[in-house]
């Protein structure tokens, strides 16, 4: 009856009218997590889409967005976190965060 797959495109055509707690809810249902973090950046919780990165790196991981996320996220806690996970999952890169994130970081 349902189409999972279908949801990321009705999603980019249809995000602005759309419920989006609702959808949060039956996507983090459904376990897609890619879906969930549009749908976080959609709805301005850059927060909640960067931990839901975090947890779910081989469905939802896209190096671009993470970073444009990162330099939006409200609670610094999240920083280290970050620079924790890209230690243990991406060193090569750690670099390139720290870059994106000298803005923000005290």
């Amino acid at each position: 009856k349902y189409a999972p797959e279908k949801l990321k495109e009705y999603l980019e055509m249809y995000a602005t009218r759309a419920n989006i707690p609702k959808v949060l809810r039956a996507a983090e249902a459904a376990c897609l997590w890619s879906e969930l973090v549009f749908l976080y950046e959609k709805y301005d919780e850059f927060d909640n889409a960067v931990l839901t990165m975090m947890k779910h790196p081989t469905d939802a991981w896209q190096e671009g967005r993470f970073k444009d996320l990162i330099i939006k996220v409200a609670n610094s806690e999240i920083f280290y976190k970050s620079i924790t996970f890209y230690l243990e999952n991406k060193p090569l890169l750690v670099g390139d965060l720290l870059m994106v994130m000298v803005p923000r970081i005290d």
